[in-house]
């Protein structure tokens, strides 16, 4: 009879604790979607930014403001990869360049998941 009790309350104690863990995953706050929503457009500002840049001829330092303007941007991207992805994206470091090959895989991955910029 004690046996069958124990057994009763490791029974017990064992549903609670999955209850108590089913309630605590389904308590956390799901992705935000303006979150999503301002990587949108903050990509399709600084898309438009680059596009600008490329275009004028007589910018001063242009070969610089390309520069900072495109690492800005492959960090965007890999943000929003990881948002989207739910995987860390690489980011490289200050100063070097992701390859264009790089770039395009992201940009495609974003536009597979339905983002638009």
């Amino acid at each position: 009879m004690l046996i069958a009790l124990a057994s009763c309350v490791v029974a017990i104690a064992g549903v609670t604790l999955v209850v108590s863990t089913a309630r605590r995953r389904d308590s956390r706050p799901g992705p935000n979607p303006l979150r999503a929503l301002d990587l949108q457009m903050r990509l399709s500002r600084l898309a438009a930014e680059v596009r600008r840049i490329d275009g004028d001829r007589t910018m001063l330092a242009r070969a610089h403001h390309l520069r900072v303007a495109l690492e800005a941007y492959d960090a965007l991207l890999s943000e929003a990869c990881t948002l989207a992805d739910g995987a860390a994206c690489e980011v490289a470091p200050l100063g070097t360049a992701t390859r264009d090959t790089i770039r395009l895989d992201r940009e495609l991955l974003l536009s597979v998941r339905g983002w638009s910029w």
